[in-house]
């Protein structure tokens, strides 16, 4: 039961480090800087974490990759792999 609470927490933080990575890549760079300046809200903190550009999409990446496998291994420790695949590759 721990495995399968375990593999969830991990497929969750799996789709929300997708989420971010295609939030922080939705808009260029400088037009999340020109939207900025001009006092927009969101985009102050969205262009405050998009500064830090390749290490950012590094570390999505890293968590991505990391929790995938995770996820992966804990789920196929207590069912078939190739359905574990299936569900996550969808």
């Amino acid at each position: 039961m721990v495995h399968l609470f375990l593999a969830l927490v991990l497929v969750l933080i799996l789709f929300v480090a997708i989420a971010l990575n295609k939030a922080f890549n939705q808009l260029p760079i400088k037009e999340l800087k020109t939207r900025a300046r001009a006092g927009h809200q969101p985009e102050k903190k969205l262009y405050r974490v998009s500064a830090y550009g390749a290490s950012l999409h590094g570390l999505l990446l890293s968590v991505i990759i990391l929790s995938a496998a995770g996820s992966f291994t804990l789920l196929t420790a207590k069912s078939a792999s190739w359905l574990v695949f299936a569900l996550l590759a969808i």
